[in-house]
């Protein structure tokens, strides 16, 4: 059904009452006992091909087959994706089954981070940063080019060839070269709207991907979001992982005291009890 444990992180990260760092300190959501649950529920029943996000195994499973450990083929049939999970993952690792995946409203809302833009308080040119922070998130033009596929490696070039850099051909024959390709979900409602009727996404056998998004994009809370959650989340999963497919814990409150313990330590501004 799913890759791996951690394609349920993120909705139950979102759906929580309190994010991790409540007044300073580390605060175990109750949702959490329910994920470690949930997760260990697929582990245990073999919803799951056992490959983790970012390693190894996880991009090429959405290409086809891959081996578990008897040597045997499975294939995963579902990925909680963020929006740029379309562009970046799918559209590059699909191969073979590019045109078979589609995307669905998922059971609750949730997010996958994203590009964030801001400004130093201290800033010594803040009319120009502000203007760059008005181009990238603001300019239509700019956005509409973004999510289009304009920027292509000739038109950087064009523009600026020291910083575009020279294409390079890779052993196994690919190109790398600084362009940004089409289908990425933009922040502004108001370009997503124009370019709606004129999406057709082929990863996707020409689903409109940005229609699915928009449709739920105004029910993405980001209200739980602290400035540790990368950090925390990093390490947690370990502890997810190892409590749904090994026998290293005999209880979830075992899980939770050596999370802290590596919190506390990892983490020193942050009190944890």
């Amino acid at each position: 059904m799913l890759s791996g444990v951690d394609e349920l992180t993120r909705p139950y990260y979102a759906n929580r009452s309190k994010g991790w760092v409540v007044d300073g300190k580390l605060n175990i959501d109750p949702k959490l006992d329910e994920l470690l649950e949930v997760a260990k529920y697929f582990a245990d029943n073999d919803y799951i091909a056992g490959v983790n996000q970012w390693q190894e195994g996880w991009q090429p499973s959405m290409g086809g087959p891959i081996k578990d450990p008897d040597g045997k083929d499975i294939e995963v049939f579902s990925y909680f994706m963020p929006t740029w999970g379309v562009t970046y993952l799918l559209a590059t690792f699909a191969g073979s089954n590019s045109g078979d995946y589609a995307i669905c409203k998922g059971p609750v809302s949730w997010q996958w981070g994203g590009t964030w833009v801001g400004v130093m308080k201290n800033a010594k040119n803040v009319e120009n940063a502000k203007a760059f922070v008005q181009f990238v998130c603001l300019d239509e033009e700019n956005l509409t080019n973004w999510a289009t596929g304009v920027y292509t490696w000739d038109y950087l070039y064009a523009i600026d060839p020291v910083l575009t850099g020279e294409k390079v051909t890779n052993d196994d024959g690919s190109v790398t070269a600084l362009s940004q390709g089409a289908g990425d979900f933009i922040s502004s409602k108001v370009v997503i709207n124009k370019l709606i009727p004129t999406i057709s996404t082929p990863v996707l056998g020409g689903q409109n991907n940005y229609e699915v998004f928009d449709s739920v994009s105004d029910s993405v809370k980001t209200d739980l979001m602290t400035g540790y959650d990368q950090k925390i989340e990093d390490n947690f999963a370990t502890y997810l992982r190892a409590y749904a497919m090994t026998d290293e814990y005999a209880s979830i409150d075992d899980v939770y005291a050596d999370f802290k313990d590596k919190i506390a330590e990892a983490l020193p501004l942050i009190t944890v009890e």
